[in-house]
């Protein structure tokens, strides 16, 4: 039998035990409650497609988990450099670019960074996709940008009543370009694509526009490159089905000149519609 003097730190070790035990279980059970009440509170936003991102295979639909660069106007670059296209690539068949594009020295070029092709969504959001995923995010200043740059276009008819693509780029001096579309009529036949510089103040001052050049859900892909007194040269192209056509532009930004370098196309054969033709 245990004395008095040995059964009560006994006791008092076996208390303490479970005191330690119970507090421990009821730590886990606290964290994995706040765990489950923190993933209840995340909420998946709804992506809307641009029209020409639903004519293509669907897209993985992600969130943006992590917070991305604030670039100006919080924008996301995602590709920089002097030449935003590989000069040994060939743009169409065995086509190579033009000349008037690869004969400017880099020491001509400014360094530049442009985001990725922006749609519009009807609750005035903003999509872009990447790596085949799909974000959607609001930016009010963007939204300001997008909302001057609307008052300097034509609505075509039968057209929508925004502006649903658009390409951003910002150079090595901080000038700000923007290649903006609107669309309309059936296969985009009216689509028109314009060209712009940002303000301090996100106003949009227009210099230069490129009508569709007879190619089906016409648009243009933003800058290949901008040289440092201001011309940008663009592609621009579009298709539907068999046939499709690919332009390149040069543009000058002071003047608002355009000069198309080059335009190739398939289809105007109809014995063999893979026949790739350019002038």
């Amino acid at each position: 039998m245990l004395t008095k003097g040995f059964a009560l730190p006994i006791l008092i070790v076996i208390f303490v035990s479970l005191f330690v035990i119970a507090g421990t279980g009821f730590y886990f059970f606290k964290l994995n409650n706040n765990k489950t009440t923190s993933s209840n509170q995340i909420t998946q936003p709804t992506f809307i497609p641009t029209p020409l991102q639903a004519m293509k295979s669907p897209v993985i639909v992600k969130p943006i988990t992590s917070p991305s660069p604030v670039p100006p106007l919080d924008i996301t670059f995602i590709k920089s450099g002097k030449r935003l296209y590989k000069q040994t690539d060939k743009i169409a068949g065995n086509q190579n670019y033009p000349n008037e594009l690869l004969m400017v020295s880099d020491n001509n070029l400014q360094d530049i960074k442009c985001s990725p092709k922006y749609g519009s969504t009807e609750d005035g959001n903003f999509t872009y996709s990447d790596n085949n995923q799909q974000y959607k995010f609001s930016n009010t200043k963007l939204s300001q940008m997008i909302t001057s740059a609307l008052t300097t276009v034509s609505i075509p008819g039968n057209g929508y009543s925004d502006i649903p693509s658009f390409n951003y780029c910002l150079t090595s001096n901080n000038q700000a370009y923007l290649e903006y579309e609107v669309w309309g009529g059936g296969g985009g036949g009216l689509n028109v694509a314009y060209f712009g510089k940002v303000n301090s103040d996100n106003t949009v001052t227009k210099f230069a526009n490129i009508p569709n050049d007879g190619a089906a859900y016409f648009g243009c892909s933003g800058f290949l490159q901008i040289t440092i007194d201001g011309k940008l040269y663009t592609q621009c192209g579009g298709g539907d089905g068999c046939c499709g056509s690919m332009s390149i532009y040069k543009i000058d930004s002071t003047t608002g000149d355009i000069l198309r370098l080059i335009k190739c196309g398939n289809g105007s054969d109809p014995k063999d519609i893979t026949i790739v033709k350019c002038s």
